[in-house]
């Protein structure tokens, strides 16, 4: 039995006997994959924008499911799946949720794509919401904005029934890296808004909340028992899982997978000990950052129930300055280097 096999056991023993996440939701042990929102990435200075998934799917089905097939074939096993959108927004990636909502066009194309998640052989996925823009994005916001909080939130109730009807294991992301730091203070009253809203309406067992930026020059850590904490908007406590981004050779600093994963669990354990973690993004196919993260698991203990690759090489995304690449590079068809470290 590896690492991660004895880690998912502990995880799927927490669930049993703590209640959290139970029934369906609870999984089955397999393989991470990739962060999947672009079916083409053009030329030198990689272009992505017009070639969102979900805004394509009813053009480019016959492309996609081929590059869905290509990535269970060469092992995984889960997807993360980006919605990016934004107010009088449409780009061919972002869509255009003006009112709340998204066209019945990409309504229709985000259950067909979960379709085709599904026929491919996924067992599982993480949906994650990415508001675009200087209205939807709250981190651009100098203070916070009900109107604009309320198309957000009308995005994820309109939403949330398609992926519950996709008959996939799923997971939930309420907002992509939304955890604030300590100065951003419309972000964080963002947060605990939506968190309370979410869990008051559908509870706590289908979502991980807020996706975790883990830049260790940044104090974000430190702010996920006040986002989860007590507010004016209650106190309905933490996700029964984290999602954390995790990737080596930082920018700024240097410091690699395994110290980052370390300076995570140093920060996260005193306060959720026990909490399982999914790594929702990580540097694509790397060797050094599947042996990195076995390491800090064992190092550690710290419970992981998965890992999902975003379509950026260590070497690009260490790049200073950022290249035009500094987003997306490449479909994320291989994962070998982490099957190969167990993950």
């Amino acid at each position: 039995m590896n690492t991660v096999q004895r880690h998912f056991l502990l995880l799927i023993t927490s669930i049993t006997l703590g209640g959290f996440c139970s029934g369906p939701l609870a999984g089955t042990y397999a393989t991470g994959g990739s962060n999947y929102a672009w079916y083409k990435v053009e030329g030198a200075s990689c272009i992505r924008e017009p070639y969102g998934v979900i805004a394509n799917f009813n053009t480019q089905s016959s492309v996609i499911k081929q590059q869905l097939a290509a990535m269970r074939a060469n092992g995984q096993q889960r997807l993360r799946i980006p919605i990016f959108y934004g107010h009088n927004l449409n780009t061919g990636t972002v869509m255009n949720s003006t009112g709340g909502n998204l066209s019945a066009q990409n309504r229709k194309n985000l259950a067909d794509f979960l379709k085709a998640v599904k026929n491919a052989g996924f067992v599982e996925i993480i949906v994650s919401f990415f508001p675009t823009g200087d209205y939807n994005d709250p981190a651009a916001w100098l203070s916070y904005k009900e109107e604009n909080y309320q198309e957000n939130w009308n995005v994820v109730f309109n939403v949330r029934p398609i992926i519950a009807a996709s008959g996939m294991l799923y997971r939930i992301d309420l907002h992509n890296e939304a955890i604030p730091t300590s100065s951003q203070t419309a972000l964080l009253q963002y947060t605990q808004h939506l968190w309370n809203d979410y869990v008051y309406s559908y509870g706590k067992n289908d979502t991980v909340g807020f996706s975790i930026n883990t830049d260790t020059t940044q104090d974000r850590l430190d702010q996920l028992s006040i986002v989860y904490g007590d507010s004016i908007y209650g106190n309905h406590g933490a996700p029964y899982l984290f999602d954390l981004h995790i990737y080596g050779l930082e920018p700024k600093t240097q410091k690699n997978t395994f110290q980052i994963f370390q300076n995570a669990y140093n920060k996260i354990h005193p306060y959720f000990p026990g909490q399982g973690w999914i790594i929702g993004e990580t540097s694509y196919n790397d060797f050094e950052e599947a042996q990195d993260l076995n390491l800090a698991i064992t190092a550690t203990g710290q419970i992981v129930f998965y890992v999902a690759q975003w379509p950026l090489t260590t070497s690009t995304f260490a790049q200073q300055p950022p290249t035009n690449c500094r987003d997306v590079e490449l479909i994320p068809t291989s994962y070998d280097n982490y099957l190969s470290s167990g993950l």
